[in-house]
């Protein structure tokens, strides 16, 4: 079993505390980056801070959002529901495999069916 993390009171503020937290900005900043497809090493370098402080703030980010969609979403009754899909290149591409010689080397076509 790991050990609790260690908890202060801070008298003059009032509250609990697990630690020293991050201006506001500096969140803003981490979670926008994140959004916009950032790397965590690219933020971490931008931010001036930690990547583990970066994935902790990705996951504080992801349970709020949980919370947030289990309690705003409820009886949704859908009669269709459209899945969007990212697409991803295993093998090559295709500028690399017409340099190939190779036919057979070749993806198939990606794409809907």
């Amino acid at each position: 079993m790991s050990p609790k993390p260690t908890r202060t009171h801070c008298r003059r503020v009032r509250r609990v505390s697990d630690g020293p937290s991050l201006p506001v900005a500096t969140r803003v900043q981490i979670l926008s980056m994140l959004c916009e497809g950032s790397s965590m090493r690219s933020i971490s370098h931008a931010a001036t801070v930690s990547a583990n402080t970066v994935d902790r703030y990705l996951v504080l980010a992801g349970k709020a959002c949980t919370a947030l969609h289990d309690v705003t979403v409820r009886n949704v009754q859908a009669q269709r529901i459209q899945c969007d899909e990212v697409w991803s290149f295993v093998g090559m591409k295709e500028k690399t495999a017409k340099k190939k010689a190779d036919k057979d080397a070749r993806p198939a076509n990606v794409g809907d069916v």
